[in-house]
């Protein structure tokens, strides 16, 4: 899950499975966290993070590109 991330700055070890993962936590920034990390879930807690909802995608709009053609 993404964050933005409001608390002091810092720095955190987590271990993810097998590897450890370095994260430096600035104010403002946005952070990625999986939905179950323990110490996302107590900074979530604490305040310091806030989860970004995705944007919504508005009503009638296409993903599929111009053909080019006229009308």
């Amino acid at each position: 899950m993404k964050y933005i991330y409001s608390g002091p700055p810092s720095g955190v070890s987590l271990n993810e499975g097998d590897t450890v993962r370095e994260v430096m936590l600035l104010p403002g920034q946005e952070v990625e966290f999986a939905p179950d990390n323990e110490y996302a879930l107590a900074l979530v807690a604490e305040g310091h993070l806030q989860e970004v909802k995705p944007a919504k995608r508005q009503a009638g709009t296409k993903d599929n590109p111009s053909t080019g053609g006229t009308q």
